[in-house]
């Protein structure tokens, strides 16, 4: 008989893809809760780059070198597949 899949992961490489998995997860319930009829897949890429782009530029790293006076913009943008083309969501950030 078949094993049902496991409920956490098992070793480090399936415990990094949990954590790196996460947020989006989190985000995605999120706005599954809101029950908002337009959302779609799309969206959801958008709202995960948003969240990216917010999560990169608070990174100790990025603020180091903006710190130093380092020239450092972190861009928002999504790839289609279907298109191949990139569209700028228009999120870049420079030094605050």
């Amino acid at each position: 008989p078949e094993e049902p899949a496991p409920t956490t992961p098992t070793d480090k490489g399936e415990a990094a893809i949990a954590k790196w998995i996460k947020p989006i997860q989190t985000l995605a319930f999120n706005e599954l809760e809101k029950k908002d009829e337009d959302f779609n897949l799309s969206k959801l890429i958008t709202l995960n780059v948003e969240c990216q782009v917010k999560n990169i530029i608070n990174h100790e790293i990025i603020q180091k070198a903006w710190a130093r006076g380092q020239p450092l913009s972190v861009h928002g943008w999504v790839y289609t597949l279907s298109s191949g083309k990139v569209q700028d969501l228009g999120l870049t950030q420079d030094k605050p």
